[in-house]
This record gives structure tokens, C-alpha cells and sequence, in this order.
């Protein structure tokens, strides 16, 4: 099998080589030989490795961390030719979601947007769309915040303008490369739902009970939001949701009964919801063959949905 080079000038990669790899013990599954790694692999492991080396901070996985064979396996996706250009040439690669609607692109500008979301987004300011009308069913984008821990264990806030909450998720990753996405509230996680009697609303505390204020500074394509103890009379941070994080189990469950759930279809699509195992992809859901099936665009944590949660799930499998 040919070496693969991550160099952005060198000749167009290989594709990958798939075969069946044990097909005494494993019959059908498809493997390939990892020459990083003198291994042979099956794509779900090789992506599965590629998200823990993202979180390793001790360079004990730095064979796989900018391997662009396992950001393509970790995505899901088949290593050809294409999609291994694809993951050398940009930031994600073939992972590479559309902030907003979640879906999968082959181009995306502003390395966020789908051409379809940043034409109804031009069309929004600009008052009118393509037919020359107002549009009237674009949802305006709010500043929406997102929590990261940092390789470090710094804990960072951060607002970004979004229209869905699966949009700060996306934009904090790629903002803040090696952060795990953040599930707490900030200061002394216990008091923060505490009620204010003078404004009649909850306050984020500290450890000592003091309401805390928030200070924004505009960095790049977001804002920076620092917390610290409010001065007298200052109005005190507004409280916000948390970053949520579930396992591909509760996600399916909850597509399967909400409205949301209608709405997928074959191909994937991220949704709102961060994982609660690797905490450095959301989740994805598409509908095949009857079954919702939930994965992590990080680590490939899946799991599929067909009945309700009181009955079997169907595992997905690779």
C-alpha cells in the first residue's frame, strides 16, 4: 500500500485499500493496513484512534493526530482519493459540517457555511432575496455561548452569532483547536441558579456567593466572555444553558420522539447535541432502513433508535 503524505503540494494521495481483513472471525467487515501504525485496522478503530489523539495532550497518540486517513474515517467516510485531498487541504476536511444546517459539504465558505446557508444569510441582510422579496422565513442570528476546556484545563467562554445551538458547538471546536467542549456553568457550579430578590431572575455566583458580571472582548469571529464578581449596583451576567452533552443512545431516543427526529433523513446531519464521550464532536443522525441511527463526528461513538426507549436499540455498525 502506497505512503500517504499530508504535504499540500505533493502528488494526490492513494486511496485507501480495503479488504476483509479476518474473514474466518469477522466475515464482511472491511479493513485496511495502517502503515503509520504497521497495523491492520478496521475504519471505525482508525477513526476511533483519531479522536483520542485529538484529546492527547502527552503526544502518546501523535502518529494519528494529523492523519488525514483517520479525519476521514472519523467523518464516517470512505479514504479515496478525493476525500483524503479534501482532509489534507482544509481544516476538518471531509468532516467538514456546515455550522448551521449540519449537513455534510464539499465546499464551504468562510470554512463554516454551506452555499445554501450563506445565501440566505446574503439575502437577509440584503433585504430581499433572489426573487426580489423580503424574506421572511430566515430566523435572525442571536449570540449564542459556548463553554471550552482547553488542553490545559483552562475553562473558556465564548459567543458566537448563530442562528441553531449546534453552531456555537461547531465554531467553538474550530476556534480553539485541542478544546473539549465544556458542560458547566461558570463559577462555583452549586449557587449559580440562586435567585436574585432584587431583579427577581437566577445569577451566576463564585464560591464566596457573589454574583458574577461578565466582560465580552471581540476576538476574530467571536467574543471572548470573561466572568468575574460584579461591582455594586452592576447588573449581573445573564444565565444561559449550558453546553449539552449525551451519549448517542439518548440523542437517538430523543429524535425518535421529538419533532426534530421527522425532519431526518438518509443522509447525515449534525445536530445540537455534544458527546459525552470524547466531548470533541457533536452528534450526527440519519434515518436507514427504518432505524435513526445517532454517531460522533470525534470519536464514532453510534448507536441506532427504532422503537421506543423501553424496547431494544439497533447498534450501528461500521
Amino acid at each position: 500500500m502506497s505512503k500517504h503524505t499530508t504535504s499540500r503540494h505533493a502528488t494526490p494521495p492513494e486511496p485507501v485499500r480495503y479488504v476483509e481483513g479476518f474473514p474466518e472471525h469477522l466475515p464482511g467487515q472491511r479493513h485496511f493496513v495502517c502503515d503509520r501504525l504497521s497495523a491492520t485496522l478496521s475504519p471505525t478503530e482508525c477513526g476511533v484512534r483519531h479522536g483520542v489523539a485529538l484529546g492527547d495532550t502527552r503526544g502518546r497518540h501523535s502518529a494519528c493526530r494529523d492523519c488525514p486517513i483517520g479525519r476521514v474515517h472519523a467523518a464516517g467516510l470512505s479514504a479515496t482519493r478525493e476525500a483524503l485531498q479534501a482532509a489534507i487541504q482544509g481544516p476538518g476536511g471531509p468532516r467538514a459540517l456546515c455550522v448551521r444546517c449540519g449537513r455534510q459539504s464539499g465546499r464551504l465558505i468562510g470554512q463554516a457555511l454551506c452555499v445554501s446557508c450563506y445565501n440566505r444569510e446574503r439575502e437577509a441582510k440584503e433585504g430581499r432575496n433572489s426573487k426580489g422579496k423580503v424574506p421572511v422565513t430566515y430566523a435572525p442570528l442571536r449570540l449564542r455561548r459556548v463553554g471550552l476546556e482547553m488542553p490545559d484545563g483552562e475553562i473558556r467562554w465564548a459567543l458566537f452569532e448563530a442562528q441553531t445551538w449546534l453552531e456555537p458547538l461547531l465554531r467553538g471546536l474550530a476556534a480553539y483547536p485541542g478544546a473539549r467542549l465544556h458542560a458547566g456553568q461558570p463559577g462555583d457550579d452549586a449557587p449559580w441558579h440562586e435567585m436574585n430578590e432584587t431583579i427577581l431572575h437566577a445569577e451566576y455566583r463564585d464560591a464566596e456567593g457573589r454574583p458574577l458580571a461578565m466582560d465580552v472582548e471581540a476576538t476574530g469571529n467571536h467574543y471572548a466572555v470573561r466572568y468575574r464578581p460584579a461591582l455594586p449596583d452592576e447588573l449581573p451576567a445573564p444565565v444561559v444553558a449550558p453546553v449539552s452533552l449525551y451519549d448517542p443512545g439518548f440523542v437517538a431516543d430523543w429524535l425518535h420522539h421529538g419533532e426534530e427526529g421527522q425532519t431526518i433523513g438518509e443522509a447525515w446531519r449534525a445536530v445540537g447535541f455534544g458527546c459525552d464521550t470524547c466531548r470533541q464532536g457533536v452528534m450526527q443522525a440519519r434515518r436507514r432502513a427504518g432505524v435513526l441511527e445517532v454517531r460522533c463526528t470525534g470519536c464514532g461513538v453510534a448507536e441506532g433508535s427504532d422503537t421506543p426507549p423501553e424496547g431494544p436499540r439497533a447498534a450501528l455498525t461500521p
